[in-house]
């Protein structure tokens, strides 16, 4: 497997993120929107730089270019009172957004949404370092997603409890103290 930017040449047609946990309608329409966003809306989006696809591949088999799970980030920010004490009161507030992670159902339980996080995670201290980032910020679609953020230690923005946050100096905390996984070339 690797994990490389969307391109119109992957497969990604039978992508499903369902989970079996989903039984209520919502969040089923939920892992549909997730579906719908790789099949339909990923590649516009990137071509018009509102955020950038990427995907795990399988690369071996009989569909060496399937799309096996993806995340979908952009660049954005918070206003000041979002976070108190960061900075000025007139100064927004730096960050990546994680807008979209998901793993196709034939492959969950793996360890791929866990590593395919790793890597989002090490991408964004190398855009920290290269530039002003304070945090990651996320959306997670409902209540069972959001106690999975929590156990990589993300907790509720103060300003808007329905988004989450880590601040980028705890993302590099995580990424040291976990033994290094192979990110690419998964």
């Amino acid at each position: 497997m690797r994990i490389v930017p969307l391109e119109k040449s992957h497969d990604s047609k039978e992508f499903d993120c369902t989970e079996d946990w989903m039984v209520e309608e919502e969040d089923k329409a939920d892992a549909a929107g997730m579906n719908e966003f790789l099949h339909r809306r990923a590649l516009d989006q990137a071509k018009r730089g509102v955020s950038k696809t990427f995907v795990v591949l399988e690369t071996d088999g009989e569909q060496p270019n399937r799309v096996i799970a993806y995340y979908s980030t952009s660049a954005g920010h918070l206003q000041p009172d979002a976070l108190p004490k960061v900075v000025s009161p007139h100064m927004t507030i730096p960050a990546i957004h994680l807008l979209r992670l998901a793993v196709d159902r034939r492959r969950q339980g793996g360890r791929i949404g866990k590593r395919l996080l790793a890597y989002f995670f090490s991408r964004a201290v190398v855009v920290a370092n290269d530039m002003g980032i304070y945090a990651v910020v996320l959306e997670p679609l409902n209540d069972h997603v959001r106690t999975i953020y929590e156990k990589f230690g993300f907790q509720p923005l103060p300003g808007n409890p329905g988004r989450m946050y880590l601040s980028i100096r705890d993302v590099r905390a995580w990424l040291q103290a976990r033994t290094p996984e192979p990110l690419n070339n998964m």
